[in-house]
């Protein structure tokens, strides 16, 4: 059993472990990472009981892209990312827009309690119809 140090979650892909057939994890930065872009990617009443956890970022990609529009896309997601997850510390969120594409890549910076090093991940948001 892993120490209370260690961030543990689900693979959601529900790979096989392929010693025992049980169900993957995630382990420590990696479940951090996960967990960021499930948040970021979750939709309004996609979690049951709690339709106040959303990014709203899907909503807004059908906005005219502009510097105000990413600016409030990332206030949002600070703001998420502060209230539901509790193991980010030292948040920065950066965006790389290609309105020619209609995509928008979200770069995240962290670090996870108890370990100094900077983490980061990327999330890539993009319009669908």
């Amino acid at each position: 059993m892993p120490s209370k140090n260690y961030n543990i979650d689900l693979d959601l892909n529900f790979q096989p472990n392929y010693i025992d057939g049980d169900v993957t994890v995630k382990i420590n930065e990696e479940a951090v990472k996960r967990s960021l872009r499930n948040l970021i990617l979750l939709r309004r009443f996609e979690k049951p009981f709690h339709p106040e956890i959303t990014s709203g970022i899907q909503d807004m990609l059908f906005e005219n892209p502009s510097p105000v529009t990413y600016s409030v896309i990332r206030s949002h997601i600070e703001e998420l990312i502060r209230k539901y997850e509790p193991r980010v510390n030292n948040l920065a969120v950066e965006f790389f827009a290609e309105p020619d594409k209609n995509t928008v890549t979200v770069n995240i910076k962290f670090t996870v309690a108890n370990r100094p090093q900077i983490l980061e991940t990327n999330i890539l948001l993009e319009r669908t119809r």
